[in-house]
């Protein structure tokens, strides 16, 4: 079996009520990596993701230069190098009529750091690649880490200077689940879930915001194929 579809064993579970210095709300490469580096700064984080690994995820399946050098400092690069994958070098415009304009990536700019111009490859990996690290820097550092959590409440408090997020209510495997409702506070809560993530939500709502622009959008389409 190819290693990212196998389980992550993220650790055992916090007890509910329990304080962390940061809780990242989203596990994938944004949340991952947040949750890293302030595990990597001394901080005891909570990274929580509503899925379970291992899983799958739309997208165009880039990893771009401005991102190798994050990649590389959390270790992940390598894992990367070892799977397959696709060296992106350049960029290829195309017309209805077949006329194509191929402009080339400035490789010599990732070069001086012994990098290349970017890499493609399914999210199904990188994904998983960016978790495990992520989920045994955060563990190492004394946080912890919930798979299949689901958030159905935000905490807010009314300061003297607006309002402020100190920690997340939700449950493992969903309001279907029966199980019952666990809480964690923290100094510092991060929304990273992506375009429904309910940590963006609660703060368009409180600075009265919409949360998405439907006359603002972008669709992609991917396909694989096997045996061609």
């Amino acid at each position: 079996m190819d290693e990212w579809k196998k389980p992550i064993d993220s650790g055992k579970i916090p007890e509910s009520g329990a304080h962390f210095d940061v809780i990242v709300v989203g596990g994938g490469p944004g949340g991952s990596a947040a949750a890293a580096y302030n595990a990597l700064n001394g901080c005891k984080v909570l990274l929580i993701e509503k899925e379970i690994w291992p899983r799958d995820k739309i997208c165009g399946d880039a990893v771009g230069g401005k991102s190798l050098s994050h990649v590389k400092e959390l270790g992940v690069l390598d894992m990367i190098e070892s799977t397959p994958h696709y060296v992106v070098d350049s960029i290829v415009f195309g017309s209805a009529n077949g006329a194509e304009v191929r402009v080339m990536l400035p490789e010599e700019a990732y070069e001086k750091m012994g990098l290349q111009s970017g890499y493609s490859l399914p999210r199904m990996q990188f994904d998983y690649m960016m978790f495990k690290r992520a989920q045994e820097i955060v563990r190492e550092n004394g946080g912890a880490v919930i798979q299949g959590f689901s958030v159905n409440e935000i905490k807010v408090e009314k300061t003297e200077n607006g309002h402020k997020i100190t920690g997340i209510t939700g449950n493992v495997g969903g309001a279907r689940s029966g199980n019952e409702n666990m809480s964690f506070t923290s100094a510092i809560t991060i929304g990273a879930g992506g375009y429904n993530c309910p940590v963006s939500r609660v703060i368009t709502e409180l600075h009265g915001e919409d949360h998405r622009d439907d006359d603002h959008f972008c669709g992609g389409y991917r396909e694989y194929w096997d045996n061609v």
